[in-house]
């Protein structure tokens, strides 16, 4: 027997077409779209793999690394900023000592007229201000050589001079000696000869404490304070090598807080010498400098000036050398111009010092060149 037909429903049929289309489209949109999003995500990756090859690598940090880096300088910052602050206090306290100290030499009593003008030292007990004015002094003295070491009052090389003026207000030597030697010999004999350190001139003396010593490339610098059996005195030694000369000095310093002169022994006097020192105890001051140039491989010419100043003022020569030099005021007594005589005498004694010293210069220089090892010297001449 046959099954009787089912009755189909068309508008059941239409929804179910109508919902299956739907679907359809619906699974396409989404495919679209996954396939749009797949190939957006492809793109931004391919860009951000550019850009961080691109990016320097020391950008690429994270955020923990950057805060800790960030916390690391903060700290360092805050350490050198109180750092600073110290040092700033530190050179605060330094600037007022200074001026301290500069206003001491503009109190210094006035001198009489004279051919230069030297200002009285006074050196603290302040070790900062003390560094300060070792170097100050070296450069100041520096700075004047070129005043008096004028090239128009020597003769040309080869020739040699010495002459000397003296009047009321003090006096002036002028020296110009050539000697045999290298620019580096000369220079160590001499810087040998001025005695700056224990060297094997005064050695067995025993006498001499180096304060103060600093050497670099081209200057040295030494403060000594010397006790001698006949005299004390503290003593500033410096030396400069420039481009075609080499330039020494050597002052006393009477006024030193540190090491005080005693007043009865024979240092009545301030010694400024450029090259070497002469025992000289007839003036208040002396001013000396010297200029080494090399002339040649194997010579070497020496200029100096020497300016002799008295503690005061004096309205005639016998009155001066009454107190500066009495010994020489006895030596012309009876000529018929004792004034003229006193200056000649003066003069003459200047210019035989003057001789002298190139002759102990010239024994030292020998030494040198026959046994440089006992002559040590950190700076070379060019």
């Amino acid at each position: 027997m046959a099954e009787p037909s089912q009755h189909i429903d068309p508008r059941r049929e239409r929804k179910r077409l109508r919902d299956r289309r739907a679907k359809q489209a619906a699974r396409q949109r989404l495919l679209d779209e996954t396939i749009a999003l797949q190939a957006s995500i492809a793109s931004l990756t391919a860009t951000l793999v550019t850009k961080k090859a691109a990016a320097p690598k020391d950008c690429l940090l994270s955020w923990q690394e950057v805060a800790t880096s960030l916390h690391a300088a903060t700290t360092k910052s805050y350490k050198r900023m109180h750092e600073l602050r110290s040092r700033l206090a530190e050179h605060h306290r330094l600037a007022q000592a200074l001026y301290a100290w500069v206003a001491s030499l503009h109190r210094a009593p006035a001198r009489s007229p004279a051919l230069a003008a030297w200002r009285d030292i006074q050196l603290p007990r302040h070790p900062d201000v003390r560094r300060a004015g070792y170097l100050w002094l070296a450069e100041y003295m520096l700075k004047a050589t070129d005043d008096q070491v004028v090239d128009a009052l020597f003769p040309a090389p080869p020739e040699e001079l010495v002459s000397a003026k003296w009047s009321l207000i003090g006096g002036r030597v002028l020296s110009q000696f050539v000697l045999d030697g290298s620019l580096a010999e000369v220079a160590t004999a001499a810087w040998s000869f001025s005695q700056a350190l224990p060297t094997i001139l005064h050695a067995t003396h025993g006498c001499v404490h180096n304060v103060f010593h600093v050497q670099e490339a081209k200057r040295e610098i030494c403060y000594n304070h010397e006790a001698f059996p006949a005299v004390q005195s503290n003593g500033l030694y410096t030396c400069f090598l420039e481009s075609e000369r080499v330039v020494m000095h050597y002052r006393t310093v009477r006024d030193d807080a540190l090491y005080p002169v005693d007043a009865n022994t024979s240092f009545a006097y301030d010694v400024q010498e450029w090259y070497w020192r002469a025992a000289d105890s007839l003036f208040k001051r002396k001013c000396r400098r010297n200029v080494l140039r090399a002339i040649s491989s194997t010579q070497c010419v020496l200029r100096a000036v020497d300016v002799y100043q008295p503690y005061a003022s004096y309205d005639s020569m016998e009155s001066y050398a009454r107190v500066v030099c009495p010994d020489v005021l006895s030596s012309v007594q009876g000529a018929n111009d004792v004034e003229a005589a006193l200056t000649r005498r003066l003069e003459q004694m200047a210019i035989r010092r003057m001789a002298n010293m190139k002759t102990r210069l010239q024994k030292v220089l020998r030494l040198v060149q026959t046994d440089p090892t006992n002559f040590p010297r950190g700076m070379k001449p060019l």
